[in-house]
């Protein structure tokens, strides 16, 4: 009875799911690296809730469906750098927060270090340090955190529905002086302000 009951179900403690099969099976994996490794071009679905204190190291393009779960990485100083033509972290899960922990880096080759694709926050007690640039085409909000990056800026300038916010967040941008290091429709401070340089300030019009 036990025996055709486990040859009906797949008992499994893994917590990614790749693709299905020409068979209509679907492999699973226990980490995110090793989902990614067999699923390049693919998506990859969470099956439970995960906790790691490693880094994935990712050189394929892969999306994960978080499927409601949460993903949790408890190290901190984490390094990630994309490979060629492609973001460094992007996320289309809505209302997506990341947590960060230490001092952590995103070195991309070609493309934006984090795109934004859906309403998300980024928190403390972490930073980002010394990355390039934040592009969103959603509400993004930094909060309790310190960043240091090139350039914030939305795909669509005029959107209303892609904003910046910053709740308690420190921000150093050092992009190219010839370009704006700001583009949106809308700015929201709470607990902050310019401080550098004096004159500093957002244009609501000129949308920088």
């Amino acid at each position: 009875l036990w025996t055709g009951f486990l040859g009906i179900f797949h008992i499994t403690n893994d917590a990614f799911e790749g693709t299905e099969q020409a068979d209509g099976t679907k492999d699973t994996y226990a980490n995110l690296s090793a989902a990614a490794g067999a699923n390049d071009g693919k998506t990859v679905e969470m099956l439970r809730d995960y906790e790691t204190d490693k880094s994935a190291v990712l050189d394929e393009n892969v999306t994960v469906d978080m499927n409601g779960h949460t993903y949790t990485n408890t190290g901190s100083d984490a390094a990630i750098t994309a490979a060629s033509k492609k973001h460094g972290v992007e996320f289309y899960e809505p209302d997506l927060t990341i947590r960060l922990e230490g001092k952590n880096t995103i070195s991309p080759s070609d493309y934006s270090c984090i795109y934004v694709g859906a309403a998300g926050t980024i928190t403390g007690p972490g930073s980002l340090e010394n990355i390039g640039d934040i592009v969103t085409d959603a509400n993004l909000t930094f909060k309790n955190t310190t960043v240091k990056a090139d350039r914030l800026y939305v795909e669509d300038p005029g959107s209303t529905d892609a904003t910046f916010a910053f709740d308690k967040a420190y921000v150093t941008l050092s992009g190219d002086r010839n370009y704006e290091t700001i583009i949106c429709s809308e700015l929201n401070l709470t607990d902050c302000e310019f401080l550098y340089p004096a004159s500093a300030s957002f244009n609501a019009t000129a949308k920088t």
